[in-house]
């Protein structure tokens, strides 16, 4: 009578697993984006690539949601690297928050096998003001990706980013 008691209070489980860096991101071109300095923006579309994590999961063609972080590390925060020691503002990601990070969700992703994963374009602009954060900056990019069986996929890069006079 008392594991009837106790199965009726347990709660079915649900497999589902987190996967870090389950999935490999990358940008594409994978160069360093380079600016010269005028006040202004400078857009700049990022093509993300993401690779099947097949070797996780067989024959998984897609995801039921896809979330893109960008943070830009010139934002204020200290890393900046080889910055103009007299630049007074440092360039910064449009719609970003006061850290400089950008959330982008995108919905389904579908993968096919011969393109071998799925690519996502995010368009991204970077907003100059005079006197202008001229050195080395790094936007860095993680994503999760959601499977419909609940399994979470990690992954994440790095771009370096020049503003030059």
């Amino acid at each position: 009578m008392a594991a009837v008691v106790l199965s009726a209070l347990i709660l079915p489980a649900t497999a589902s697993f987190t996967h870090p860096r389950g999935i490999l991101i990358t940008t594409y071109p994978q160069d360093i984006v380079v600016f010269f300095n005028s006040p202004a923006s400078h857009d700049r579309t990022l093509a993300v690539v993401i690779k099947p994590p097949w070797y996780f999961v067989n024959n998984l063609m897609g995801f039921t949601s896809v979330t893109l972080t960008l943070v830009f590390s010139g934002n204020g925060n200290g890393r900046c690297y080889q910055c103009q020691p007299s630049s007074v503002n440092t360039p910064t990601l449009a719609g970003a928050d006061a850290g400089g990070k950008l959330v982008v969700q995108f919905g389904a992703v579908t993968m096919t096998e011969a393109d071998n994963g799925a690519v996502l374009l995010c368009p991204i602009t970077f907003v100059v003001s005079a006197p202008t954060g001229r050195g080395f900056y790094m936007l860095f990019l993680s994503a999760e990706a959601h499977a419909a069986d609940g399994t979470t996929f990690l992954g994440w890069d790095q771009i370096p980013v020049a503003f030059l006079n």
